[in-house]
């Protein structure tokens, strides 16, 4: 509990005079309430209220106002724009809420640098950890110029390091595992990295190719980033599917069995299945 204890000689470089606040008890700071409204309103841009009665909270209202900007709780929850910072995280929880004062009037939370000089500066970030350990954030940072930036998302396992493991660039493409994003979703991993998709019971996954345009979707095969094989299919001209190897079409009948078998398993299919979808064209 701090109480104002007395008025400093010295006065602020904007001609506000100063006090020296002490610790008090709550008697103290509930008989001392005038004085400090008195105080601030008299001599500052902004007023200082106590309320002894609700879990010593503290209120600041513009001078002249009766207007409450901002709270702060007894229990150490801050309010801007309201009174009533929301505390249904239960007991012993801290929160910050911020409220708008009327209709469509939202909140805002701004993290800025007050200016970058160079490419991956950090523009602001956000920590989340336990006791005295960082275990994760999202952080933005400049990408190539004052006006881009690119996000990530940091992780850390029990006895590891803080990671990068997601990035978004300023121009939205996604990268999971690595920080040089080369396509609109870019996965890097070891131990055979795997999409998983799962459905309950009754359903089935999907994963939907769709172009508005005749040009057919596809799955292409790489090593190295070196296209060498991909299976085309769709269009509004045919309803087939085509595999490609090397660059250059190929008849199903002219793959061996092994050829065969790759493509089937790429496609989820077993062999009779694909036989019978190449054999459709």
């Amino acid at each position: 509990q701090m109480c104002i204890r007395d008025r400093l000689t010295s006065t602020h470089a904007n001609g506000y005079p100063g006090y020296r606040l002490y610790r008090g008890t709550t008697t103290e700071i509930a008989g001392l309430q005038a004085g400090l409204n008195a105080a601030f309103n008299s001599n500052g841009n902004h007023t200082v209220l106590y309320n002894a009665v609700s879990d010593g909270l503290i209120l600041f209202r513009n001078q002249g106002s009766t207007t409450n900007i901002m709270a702060l709780s007894g229990s150490g929850n801050v309010g801007i724009g309201t009174t009533a910072p929301v505390t249904d995280y239960g007991e012993g929880r801290t929160t910050l809420s911020l409220k708008g004062t009327g209709a469509d009037d939202y909140s805002i939370i701004e993290l800025y640098n007050s200016g970058t000089d160079a490419n991956n500066d950090m523009l602001g970030t956000i920590d989340f950890g336990d006791g005295s350990n960082c275990n994760a954030m999202f952080r933005s940072y400049r990408e190539s110029a004052t006006d881009d930036a690119y996000m990530n998302f940091w992780t850390k396992p029990t006895g590891g390091s803080l990671t990068e493991r997601m990035r978004i660039t300023s121009a939205g493409k996604v990268g999971i595992g690595t920080a040089t994003v080369d396509n609109n979703l870019h996965i890097y991993g070891t131990s055979n990295p795997t999409i998983k998709l799962e459905a309950p019971s009754g359903e089935r996954p999907i994963i939907l190719f769709n172009t508005a345009t005749t040009t057919k979707p596809h799955i292409q095969f790489a090593a190295g980033d070196v296209l060498k094989s991909y299976i085309e299919g769709g269009g509004n001209d045919d309803q087939c599917i085509k595999i490609f190897t090397s660059g250059s079409e190929n008849e199903w009948n002219n793959l061996n069995f092994y050829q065969r078998k790759a493509m089937a398993d790429a496609l989820g299919l077993n062999l009779e299945a694909v036989s019978s979808i190449v054999g459709a064209q």
